[in-house]
């Protein structure tokens, strides 16, 4: 029997294919979030008509208003999966990407332990794209980790790199478990999220960075992202 060769795209090819899906995915979500949009300030109308007695009504306020959060967190997964929007990189400043990141989930009460770096850990990068890989590993934890146990966040500098790494006791989640969320696709994430991790690790290879899951000390779950140090 005549086993079939291969099937091997030419490298021009396979950019032509990249570069078409990048646009397709940048032209659906400049469509699709005029209409998010819209429905979000609908919602927010009917909270405000409705009554607030009306516990019914202001659940499925609060549900479309959701759905739409979780949409809109769908395209901009798809968006840096893809690199759909170019990369513009600058100087940041890891132990400023996760005071500010924390400041804007103020309202989460996470038992977060911080430990972060008295020396400079500055890497270049794309800001947006660096915020989007700190918020979904902070929300990676959030989920992972019990609300009354705590989880650390650190910041290091080793030598040439700079460091960032989460760490924390999970019940629910392996180390093997938590390699295959990082895959796109995976077909056991949470509704919603099946490119979310997957266009963290995107992020930290578009910048030359390493990506690395592991069992710490204590059983506790680490997943740790470095970069070339800046300066």
């Amino acid at each position: 029997m005549t086993i079939p060769a291969p099937l091997v795209i030419p490298e021009q090819e396979a950019k032509t294919v990249e570069l078409d899906a990048a646009h397709l995915v940048r032209h659906l979500a400049h469509e699709i979030r005029q209409p998010l949009s819209t429905l979000d300030s609908l919602a927010y109308y009917l909270a405000i008509i409705l009554p607030p007695n009306d516990a019914r009504a202001q659940d499925q306020v609060e549900k479309i208003r959701r759905l739409v959060a979780q949409a809109g967190s769908i395209m901009d997964d798809a968006v840096h999966y893809v690199q759909a929007s170019p990369a513009h990189p600058v100087n940041v400043s890891l132990n400023q990407l996760v005071t500010r990141t924390l400041a804007e989930n103020s309202r989460e009460r996470w038992n977060v332990h911080l430990d972060l770096s008295a020396e400079p850990c500055i890497a270049h990068l794309d800001l947006v794209q660096a915020q989007h890989m700190t918020q979904h590993l902070l929300d990676l934890y959030r989920q992972m980790v019990r609300r009354d146990a705590p989880f650390s966040i650190a910041t290091e500098r080793r030598m040439e790199r700079v460091q960032l790494r989460l760490s924390g006791v999970s019940e629910t989640v392996t180390v093997e478990r938590l390699h295959a969320r990082f895959q796109p696709f995976d077909n056991a994430a949470p509704s919603g999220e099946g490119l979310s991790l997957a266009s963290v690790r995107r992020i930290v290879d578009e910048h030359g960075g390493e990506l690395e899951i592991y069992s710490g000390p204590d059983d506790r779950i680490v997943v740790s992202v470095s970069f070339p140090a800046a300066c």
